[in-house]
């Protein structure tokens, strides 16, 4: 997109530089806070921030891993997959959380952004996203394979806005029982929805990577359109 930019966002621990910004092509818009994977805000997070936009949200990809590198921007293999794993392992949750705030609140600000705020991540991200919305007050909390959210189930109960996960049924890093503890610890919220994909596994949504599944990839994001269009644009 011709107007997408890179945004520095101001906090009071320093500055994510090189967050990624794109607006949408309506005059206003809710906004996204799409939460990375573990290799930076890459093309891939880059081209899903489009795609998010192209269908009428304004979406903000914060740099969560600014304090370790400003700017990566890390491929899927060999050297930079081993470097990936080890800016998770050094990776601060509870810092990152801060940060996301400030995003939100940034992405507030602007004045295409309708006072409506969605979190959406993507493995590192999706557990982001999921730990943002029983922290903050969001309109929305979008998670793809979220990695660990089994861990932090007592956080569901603070959770107050409508949430939507996709997992895929072959993940062996989200086995079939964790899924079945997080169903269950929503049990009875008409307003969280898990879908589960067959004959998937991790990553399935990123077109990038060798796991990318099209036809689940496809209809993980219409499923996205419909439970956002549901609960944040028609609300």
């Amino acid at each position: 997109m011709s107007d997408t930019t890179l945004i520095s966002i101001p906090n009071t621990h320093g500055c994510l530089a090189n967050s990624y910004f794109a607006p949408t092509q309506s005059v206003t818009g809710p906004g996204i806070v799409l939460l990375q994977e573990i290799f930076g805000v890459n093309n891939s997070i880059r081209t899903c921030a489009d795609r998010f936009a192209k269908a009428g949200y304004n979406v903000l990809a914060p740099d969560l891993f600014w304090r370790l590198k400003p700017g990566v921007q890390l491929s899927y293999g060999g050297e930079d997959l081993e470097q990936a794993f080890d800016y998770y392992h050094q990776f601060d949750v509870e810092q990152g959380l801060l940060d996301i705030g400030e995003a939100i609140a940034a992405l507030r600000n602007r004045p295409a952004c309708e006072n409506k705020i969605i979190v959406l991540g993507f493995c590192l991200g999706g557990r982001l996203a999921y730990l943002t919305a029983a922290k903050y007050p969001v309109d929305a909390c979008v998670a793809f394979y979220g990695g660990r959210i089994a861990d932090y189930l007592q956080e569901a109960k603070n959770i107050r806005c409508p949430v939507l996960m996709h997992f895929g049924e072959e993940d062996e890093m989200i086995p079939p029982d964790q899924i079945d503890r997080i169903k269950a610890a929503f049990n009875g919220r008409r307003d969280v929805q898990i879908e589960v994909y067959p004959q998937v596994g991790h990553a399935f949504f990123n077109q990038d990577r060798s796991s990318f599944n099209i036809a689940a990839a496809d209809l993980a994001y219409q499923k996205t359109l419909d439970f956002l269009q549901h609960y944040v644009k028609a609300s």
